[in-house]
């Protein structure tokens, strides 16, 4: 059961539209693409404090202070590629030796998606490096 997705909330602007009443043109709209709820404001005018009034107004007043604000997790991030980089091997073929190779879904011919994920097997003629 997913609680919460962080990826499917976005806040976009657009326009310009034909101006409406109120020489409205612009519009902010705040989305959940997990639960299909949209929030919207028709402006005039884009400025960073229209951004902002709107986000107070229609988000924080109404659900409250975010709990959490997720940065791009860069110490998490390097510490994971520590960790596998640690831990995996490299392989350095021969000539002779035999190899599968990775058969991706865009090079898979006849089994489309459901096809083989290996192709093979190849023998290495000539090692570089």
């Amino acid at each position: 059961m997913i609680r919460k997705c962080n990826d499917c909330q976005e806040i976009d602007i657009a326009g310009p539209f034909p101006e409406g009443p109120g020489k409205v043109k612009f519009l902010i709209v705040a989305m959940d693409y997990f639960t299909k709820w949209i929030e919207a404001k028709a402006v005039a005018t884009i400025t960073g404090g229209q951004v902002k009034k709107f986000v107070w107004d229609n988000i924080v007043c109404r659900f409250g202070i975010l709990g959490e604000i997720i940065s791009d997790n860069a110490r998490s991030k390097s510490k994971m590629t520590k960790y596998y980089n640690s831990r995996v091997r490299s392989v350095a073929f021969q000539p002779g030796d035999f190899v599968y190779r990775s058969n991706n879904a865009s090079h898979a011919a006849a089994g489309g998606k459901l096809g083989p994920k290996w192709e093979g097997p190849y023998e290495v003629t000539d090692a570089l490096g």
